[in-house]
C-alpha cells in the first residue's frame, strides 16, 4: 500500500513554524534541528517536519547534511556582504521597473504602505518579539508596494527569496542587540522620490539605504569578529554605520 503524504496543511503549518523560528532566532544560526524533538514540540507528524525541513532547506534557511539531518544555515559578514550587493541588483531593477509601469494603484498602494510603517510603533531589541513581528511585516509590505508593479514575476520571486535570508539577518541583529530601529527619513524619501517617478533618486537611495542597514548589522554580536576581518564595505559614512537597522 501507498504511503500518502500529509496533508498539505500540516506540512504547511510545520514549515510556518520552522520559518518563524528561524528568522526571530529562537533557532540560531548552525543549530542542529532533530526531527523528532521538534514534531513533538509543535505537535507535528515526523512526516509533515521532514518536508517542511526539506522545503527550507531548499529556500537556503537550512542546510541539510547526508546521514546528520538539518542545521540552521549559517552565518557570517562575508554572506550579508554578498546578499546585499545581490539584493541591489534585483531591488534597483525592480524599483525603476515599477516606477516606469505603475499607475494610480501603484500609487495608492505606496502611500498606504508607506503610512502604515510610519505608524507602526518601532521595537526595541530583544524585548520587543511581537513588536518586530508587527514592524517587519509593515516594513516588507512597504518596500513590496514600491515594487510590486515591476512586471517581471520571476524578479519578484527572486526578490522574495533574498529578501528571507535579510529578514533573519535583521531578526538575529534585534534579538542580540538593542538598536532602535531609526529609518523614518529613509522610507519617506524613498517614497516621494518613487511617487516622483525620479528613477534615479529612488535607486541610489535604496542603495544606500540597504548598505546603511548592512553596516549596521555588522555591528552584531553575531557577526562583528567576521566584519572586523573585512575591508571596509562602500556605502554608508561611519555615521550611518551608527544608525539603528532600517
Amino acid at each position: 500500500m501507498d504511503v500518502l503524504p500529509p496533508p498539505a496543511s500540516v506540512t504547511e503549518a510545520a514549515y510556518n513554524m520552522v520559518r518563524h523560528a528561524l528568522l526571530t532566532g529562537d533557532i540560531m544560526p548552525g543549530d542542529r534541528l532533530k526531527i523528532g524533538e521538534l514534531s513533538a514540540r509543535l505537535s507535528v507528524n515526523l512526516s509533515a517536519m521532514r518536508e517542511a525541513l526539506t522545503r527550507l532547506a531548499g529556500e537556503g534557511m537550512l542546510v541539510a547534511e547526508p546521514q546528520r539531518g538539518f542545521s540552521a544555515a549559517p552565518v557570517s559578514a562575508e554572506d550579508l556582504e554578498d546578499l546585499t550587493r545581490v539584493r541591489i541588483d534585483i531591488e534597483t531593477i525592480c524599483i525603476a521597473r515599477s516606477i516606469e509601469h505603475g499607475g494610480v494603484a501603484w500609487e495608492s498602494g505606496v502611500v498606504a504602505a508607506a503610512h502604515a510603517l510610519s505608524r507602526t510603533p518601532k521595537p526595541y531589541g530583544a524585548d520587543s518579539p511581537a513588536g518586530f513581528d508587527a514592524w517587519r511585516s509593515a516594513h516588507a509590505n512597504f518596500h513590496d508596494a514600491l515594487t510590486r508593479d515591476c512586471g517581471s514575476p520571476w524578479l519578484l520571486r527572486l526578490r522574495g527569496q533574498l529578501n528571507l535570508q535579510n529578514q533573519r539577518y535583521l531578526s538575529l541583529s534585534l534579538k542580540l542587540t538593542r538598536n532602535r530601529i531609526q529609518a523614518d527619513d529613509e522610507h519617506r524619501n524613498l517614497a516621494d522620490a518613487a511617487l516622483a517617478r525620479d528613477v534615479k533618486t529612488a535607486t541610489a537611495l535604496i542603495t544606500e539605504h540597504f548598505w546603511v542597514t548592512t553596516r549596521n548589522l555588522l555591528l552584531s554580536p553575531l557577526l562583528i569578529a567576521d566584519a572586523a576581518a573585512m575591508p571596509r564595505i562602500r556605502g554608508g559614512s561611519r555615521a550611518a554605520a551608527d544608525q539603528a537597522v532600517g
